[in-house]
């Protein structure tokens, strides 16, 4: 288990410098913040309904880094796979799941430093019309947890391609479907087949849960359906990896 854990710390240190020394978030940081910024305050009532909230704000953030997650992953994997250099890792007495679970930590902390740089936002928002902070504090989190998810995917989806735009694609066609699929209608629609009447929420619907979560409405249910998510994801994540492995 120790041993599990330090080669997890390995590769997330080993990604997380990769993304500074690449200068890639210095180049999606500033664009994060200018679409950021104009979607929230001009292209919705923000500051008309901000009084004690930023629900507006935390709405749009799931769709925002729907652009901005599969940029980031697209190249988690795809570098490994050009440079060879994931056969020489794999090779090593390392678990593919402490490589896969350290490489998914270190693009959500990286997702999670742009929307820390949201926070001035927060500042101004406080400053002029007053906010609930422990409110929008616990949203930030609710924002930070749904964005995990959104990481779990895109990097699984990054981990089926050998280029950088099949990647950058397929991730974000993996996030679209995530999003626009609603899955108790799809899933009761196949038990009406073998069942009459068959009418239950199975899995919810992933855009409606992000909604409610980033908008204060926090269940216990969310919360596992959440982590549930993110750990199969990185369950199919591993697989690929081995399917990868077998097919080089």
């Amino acid at each position: 288990m120790r041993d599990f854990v330090n080669n997890m710390i390995v590769f997330f240190l080993k990604e997380f410098k990769s993304f500074f020394q690449n200068k890639m978030i210095y180049v999606l940081l500033p664009i994060y913040l200018v679409i950021n910024f104009t979607t929230v305050i001009y292209f919705s009532d923000f500051l008309s309904v901000a009084s004690s909230s930023m629900q507006q704000f935390f709405l749009l953030q799931p769709r925002i880094f729907l652009i901005f997650v599969p940029a980031l992953t697209m190249r988690i994997w795809v570098e490994e796979y050009k440079n060879n250099t994931w056969e020489i890792l794999l090779s090593q007495p390392i678990s593919i799941a402490a490589a896969v679970i350290g490489k998914f930590l270190a693009v959500w902390a990286v997702t999670g430093i742009m929307l820390l740089s949201s926070t001035v936002l927060w500042g101004i928002t406080a400053w002029f019309v007053g906010c609930d902070n422990v409110w929008v504090l616990t949203n930030y989190l609710m924002t930070f947890l749904i964005i995990g998810i959104m990481c779990a995917v895109s990097a699984w989806a990054g981990a089926l391609c050998f280029n950088y735009v099949g990647a950058f694609l397929l991730s974000w066609a993996f996030l679209a479907i995530l999003f626009a699929v609603n899955f108790d209608n799809l899933i009761n629609k196949i038990m009406a087949v073998f069942v009459d009447n068959f009418n239950a929420r199975v899995f919810s619907d992933f855009a409606e849960i992000a909604a409610s979560l980033v908008s204060g409405e926090i269940k216990t249910a969310f919360i596992f359906y959440a982590i549930a998510l993110i750990a199969a994801a990185l369950w199919a994540n591993v697989v690929a990896v081995e399917y990868k492995r077998s097919e080089k």
